[in-house]
């Protein structure tokens, strides 16, 4: 979508937000990383939803604690509300702020931002969309044993050599 190298499609998440807005998408995603699966079928996603009361949902990320420090391997983002619009917007314009040109010189991960850090970046300075955050306890909602949606990281993979 973005991007000239293979870890840069984790970027994707960010283009593919700002598409559905553009086209007038005004509902729910349920976004899920390709190492993700809904492992609890049973459950209904729209509990969480009444439940939370928020416009996004996302598991914590890693071992801050912030109230930011989210891990946006999976997650549920509301388009049809105001924070959920703008949460996608600032996500979008704080890629594009990266040039072509750097881009093209990020072979490696983290030579520019990578989507987990821009998102973080949002959060952290802008306390409107913090308000709308929800956490979602990881042993629900993405770890590699959660009841309702399973994601196995690549840090945590077992190569079974």
């Amino acid at each position: 979508m973005r991007g000239f190298h293979p870890w840069q499609s984790t970027l994707n998440r960010i283009v593919y937000l700002k598409e559905q807005l553009d086209a007038g998408f005004d509902g729910w995603i349920f976004y899920l990383d390709a190492d993700a699966y809904v492992y609890g079928q049973s459950y209904d996603v729209r509990r969480l939803i009444r439940a939370g009361g928020a416009d996004f949902y996302f598991a914590p990320g890693g071992l801050t604690g912030k109230h930011w420090d989210v891990n946006a391997g999976v997650f549920l983002i509301n388009l049809g509300t105001q924070a959920g619009k703008d949460l996608a917007n600032a996500w979008y314009d704080h890629f594009m702020s990266t040039s072509e040109d750097e881009l093209r010189e990020a072979r490696e991960w983290n030579m520019v931002a990578d989507d987990q850090e821009r998102l973080h970046d949002l959060l952290r300075h802008r306390q409107d969309l913090r308000d709308r955050l929800a956490i979602v306890p990881r042993e629900f909602f993405n770890d590699q044993k959660a009841t309702f949606v399973r994601q196995l990281l690549r840090a945590n993979a077992e190569t079974g050599e």
